[in-house]
Formats: structure tokens, sequence, C-alpha cells
């Protein structure tokens, strides 16, 4: 093994082993708190439209304060209108959705009275990733994406596996020979 392999391989499992410790942490934050956690606290502010938090056994990615775990965004009237917390009002003009259960991918777009597009949804949903994106057209988007910690995990665990096995295999191969003990029956 070239010295390169064994720098990734030692990266990598000490990535994995960082994805399973925070997995623990955040688990713990979560149990513990319950509602006395202060949320802005416990994530990983990058930039002021980028956090990282690890929470709910998975690792959270989003633009706001807080990620965006699914809540009413809107109230509809009985003309399809949906109005919305600050005021605005939008119509659903268009849905994209591909779904097999629980499972699939939509679009949405949605216009005010004149026609105009005001809004934009994205929805994701597969086992162990989640993701929202909301934009009035003009304006800064909120995304959240949440990704299961089991895929990280299983991601950095690839290179110290495969070089824990072409360690393992090039080894000298020792075959067990009894050693002959003198006094002892059939030895001698």
């Amino acid at each position: 093994m070239n010295r390169i392999s064994r720098v990734l391989a030692a990266t990598s499992g000490v990535a994995c082993l960082a994805v399973v410790i925070a997995t623990v942490v955040g688990y713990r934050l979560d149990e513990g708190s319950r509602g006395l956690l202060d949320e802005q606290k416990h994530g990983i502010t990058v930039t002021p439209h980028f956090h990282i938090r690890f929470s709910a056994g998975g690792v959270w990615f989003y633009s706001e304060e807080l990620p965006y775990r699914g809540s009413i965004i809107a109230l509809g009237d009985s003309e399809g209108n949906l109005h919305y917390g600050d005021g605005r009002q939008a119509r659903p003009i268009r849905d994209r959705v591909w779904h097999v259960g629980d499972y699939g991918v939509g679009l949405r777009a949605l216009a005010n009275q004149n026609g105009q597009i005001v809004r934009s949804e994205s929805t994701c949903d597969f086992p162990g990733i989640y993701y929202r994106r909301f934009q009035w057209i003009g304006e800064r988007p909120d995304w959240t994406l949440m990704v299961n910690c089991l895929y990280p995990f299983l991601l950095f665990a690839v290179l110290p596996t495969m070089w824990t096995s072409r360690w393992w295999r090039s080894r000298p191969k020792h075959s067990v020979q009894p050693t002959p003990v003198p006094g002892a029956a059939g030895g001698g």
C-alpha cells in the first residue's frame, strides 16, 4: 500500500469516527434538552446563510437560523388562494410531483392574482434524506437538507475497510504446526 492510500484511509477513518461521535452527541443534546436547548446555539454557523448541526440522527444543512422541520406554511381559502403569515398570498399554478408511497420529489410554482410567478417550492423525501426549498422571487431562498448520519458513516467507512482488507490479505501466511513436547505420548 502506498503512502497516499494509507493517509486517505486514516483520514476517512477519523471522519467516520467523527460522524459517530457527532451523532451520539446530537442524540444526547436532543434527549437531554427536551425544550431546554437553545436551538440556535447548537448549530455551526459557516456563513450567515449556511449552518450545520447534528440532531435527530442526521446532519442538517440549512440557510436560516433554524432548520425547517415541517410546519404550516400557508392557509388556503375556498378559492384556492394560499395566505402566508406575512400577509402575502399566491395560487398554485403548476405542480410536478413524482412519488412512490411516502417518498418522492415535488416542484411547485405559485402565482399572484395577475398570473405572475411569485414563489417556488421544492421538496424531496427519500429514505434518510429530507429537503425543502422555498423562495419568493427576488428574495433569498430558505432551504433545509437533512441526511441521515448512516450515509456519511458508510461513505467514510469504505476506504478504511478496503485498506484493512488489503492489509489482512497481504500479511505473510503462517501455518500453525504442533510443537512436539518431550515426554508426551506419541512425541518420541
